[in-house]
């Protein structure tokens, strides 16, 4: 990893160098994981220049920063998560309650944001999930 010192007595010349670095940086992150959320917080850019460098799924967040502000683009960037739930001793996972068989008791519910490792899909869960429709 790199390691910058800036010395510069100009803002003007502060900011320019910091875009070049942030430039590098991000063109580093995504050349190794290009879907890897980022967020970009700095009192050295507007807005705009943040966005500007920033590309795939990332935030810009300007000084001073509020911390809602933090928690919703964090909201925005992880990916969507499902409730999943099974009956208690079932290997059988159901996506949501409009399947006809959702546990309504004596069940284990977990929430991913991917399907579950282990377990197998109720067969109204797999044609619907197949389609990409909500069970």
């Amino acid at each position: 990893m790199r390691s910058f010192t800036i010395r510069a007595e100009s803002v003007g010349v502060r900011r320019a160098i910091i875009r070049q670095i942030l430039d590098e940086v991000i063109a580093e992150v995504r050349s190794i994981q290009p879907n890897l959320p980022v967020i970009m917080i700095t009192a050295y850019l507007s807005e705009q220049g943040g966005k500007a460098i920033l590309q795939g799924p990332a935030e810009f967040i300007p000084k001073p920063m509020r911390r809602e502000v933090l928690l919703e683009a964090v909201q925005r960037l992880l990916p969507p998560k499902s409730v999943y739930r099974r009956k208690s001793g079932s290997t059988v996972w159901h996506v949501s309650s409009r399947c006809t068989e959702w546990p309504t008791e004596k069940f284990e519910e977990q929430v991913f944001s991917s399907p579950p490792a282990s377990g197998e899909f109720c067969n109204e869960c797999a044609v619907k999930q197949k389609k990409n429709d909500s069970c």
